[in-house]
């Protein structure tokens, strides 16, 4: 997530099972073939960049 908010130059505000969910499907889809990983990780970034929380007034968030 850290890595994903500094490519996007924004805070890290993004939904920890999303990213795991997303990180899963990569996974799966590149079936740890290094040179297709390398190649897509860029993309994998820059999409988990664009995946941002809202504000949610009524939620607690110690963390934030």
């Amino acid at each position: 997530m850290a890595e994903a908010a500094r490519a996007a130059r924004v805070k890290p505000r993004c939904s920890a099972s999303r990213v795991v969910a997303h990180g899963r499907a990569f996974e799966q889809v590149h079936l740890y073939d290094p040179a297709r990983i390398e190649a897509d990780l860029r993309g994998l970034l820059e999409l988990l960049g664009e995946k941002r929380v809202v504000d949610r007034p009524d939620r607690y968030e110690p963390r934030a």
